[in-house]
């Protein structure tokens, strides 16, 4: 049978099984010690104080959105070309969106765009997205931030294991050195997996005592008591969500995390094996990403550089019968009946130019090489018509 090149696939290798049927077994499987295994993980490899593990991303990024006791009906500024839960999870919260325009080359939301903004719409929190595993300016947007008294949740889940240095200093993604709240997802087609689930760091105790509150019910443990009688019981001040992660989840999620290194290790140097193939090309350009950063490289996005000739789906069409599966990530948010406003000009020109091809653990250097010339030979064709 014919290999077939998704552009995202998890690995599941008989030690991830082995975990999962071990906490079967022997463990909790609600609320147990792997949950807080993972958690202490996840500390180790970002650096940040704090690690809640939830059920989904888009809990985190909720979750993150209402432990910041924002006023009702704030708007939160969310970059036009992102996952619809950056923005959704906002309107989920009970706030307003405000949609920044991005950089046509990175689509990376600009600094002018969100300048322009704060002031007219008083913008309290800004959700930073690291699309691709790429990032930028996080210390100016910091200081921007900061001077405006706007909170600062970066959405991560691109990212997880991504790194940078600011003069001599190396900072992880997830640190929360330039953010308030970090938040990661582990679905299958991020980096590592726990089936369905996500994670928020932060360094502030009170976010994160507000955080463990939200994610299960509200619940605050308390004595009911009865003469010399007692029971452990729990009070609700605050209605909360049920965002809680099981066993599980996290007995997969820890047994990935063992491999963590070696998972980017590999991403990162078949990225640059791309790289050199493509830039051999005028057809195609790739992410140009600052030598001061170490992407984890979650997506492989590529550039059609006559992307107003080359009919994009076509290619993709003809891609997928030689089983070649490709992605677009994403398409502008406001081009989405829920979020439909006014033209976001960059936004469009990413959009229409971008592409995701495959990257993940079982793509190897022979396979690259293929994906990579049955593109350029695909591209070529269409130029042709």
């Amino acid at each position: 049978m014919k290999k077939k090149y998704t552009y995202s696939k998890q690995k599941i290798y008989k030690s991830d099984i082995l975990k999962v049927t071990e906490t079967l077994k022997h463990h909790n499987i609600s609320k147990g010690p792997i949950i807080s295994a993972f958690e202490k993980k996840l500390i180790k490899i970002t650096q940040s104080k704090y690690a809640i593990a939830v059920n989904s991303g888009t809990s985190a990024l909720i979750t993150a959105l209402k432990s910041l006791n924002l006023k009702k009906k704030s708007y939160v500024a969310v970059p036009n070309i992102t996952f619809v839960a950056s923005a959704s999870s906002v309107l989920l919260s009970g706030y307003k969106v405000k949609l920044i325009d991005v950089d046509k080359d990175s689509g990376l939301f600009k600094i002018n765009s969100f300048k322009k903004i704060i002031n007219k719409y008083k913008i309290s929190c800004l959700i930073n997205v690291h699309l691709n595993g790429n990032i930028d300016n996080l210390k100016k947007i910091y200081s921007i931030c900061k001077k405006n008294n706007i909170k600062i949740i970066e959405d991560a889940c691109h990212a997880f294991g991504t790194s940078y240095k600011i003069r001599d200093k190396t900072y992880k993604v997830g640190d929360n050195s330039f953010c308030d709240i970090s938040t990661l997802s582990f679905h299958p087609a991020k980096l590592i997996t726990t089936g369905e689930g996500g994670a928020i760091l932060t360094n502030d105790k009170k976010i994160k005592d507000k955080v463990n509150l939200l994610i299960n019910h509200g619940y605050k443990y308390q004595k009911i008591k009865k003469g010399s009688y007692h029971l452990n019981y729990y009070k609700i001040e605050k209605p909360g969500y049920n965002f809680r992660i099981s066993d599980l989840n996290c007995a997969l999620g820890l047994s990935q995390l063992n491999r963590f290194k070696d998972k980017i290790s590999h991403r990162r140097k078949i990225a640059k094996f791309y790289d050199k193939l493509f830039k051999k090309t005028d057809l195609i350009s790739v992410l140009k990403i600052k030598d001061n950063i170490k992407s984890a490289y979650h997506l492989y996005p590529i550039f059609i550089n006559d992307f107003k000739s080359i009919n994009k789906y076509q290619l993709m069409e003809n891609l997928k019968k030689k089983n070649i599966i490709t992605q677009i990530h994403y398409l502008p948010l406001n081009r989405q009946p829920l979020f439909k406003s006014r033209k976001f000009p960059d936004s469009d020109v990413y959009f229409e130019k971008v592409l995701s091809i495959p990257l993940h653990d079982e793509i190897n250097f022979k396979d690259a090489k293929l994906i990579a010339n049955t593109i350029l030979n695909e591209i070529e064709k269409i130029k042709k018509i």
